[in-house]
């Protein structure tokens, strides 16, 4: 089991990121539909702790394509990107963390940001849930 390591902290006060989530969308979506340009490897480990538990590690090389809705969402966030590695079933998520190359913490979207950007329209979604 990796050491445990406190969680990253969140990059943006909730406003900032429906200010932001128009923009992530559009780039997670594009992402998402070209995972063989940007993702070069996928390695991924499994460690089976006793008979109902097992503790999975995926690791991914990738390169941040040099594309118009990169640039419009590092202009939206002021800087920060989010990035769609994989698509995960939160239901099967026990544990979960996500670490950059020095083992770091590194922040992943809440079930609610994540919502949002699934949505694709953050304004709509916060008129109609004030």
């Amino acid at each position: 089991m990796p050491p445990s390591v406190p969680a990253a902290e969140p990059i943006w006060p909730s406003h900032a990121f429906l200010d932001a989530a128009g923009p992530i969308a559009k780039a997670c979506f594009s992402l998402v539909s070209r995972w063989r340009f940007w993702i070069h490897r996928r390695v991924e480990s499994i460690d089976f702790l006793d008979e109902y538990r097992i503790h999975r590690r995926l690791s991914v090389d990738f390169t941040v394509p040099d594309m118009p809705v990169i640039h419009e969402m590092a202009s939206a966030t002021g800087g920060p990107l989010v990035l769609p590695f994989a698509l995960l079933s939160k239901r099967y998520l026990r544990n979960f963390d996500a670490r950059d190359e020095a083992g770091r913490p590194i922040p992943v979207l809440t079930s609610e940001q994540n919502h949002v950007v699934a949505l694709g329209n953050p304004r709509s979604n916060r008129q109609r849930h004030p």
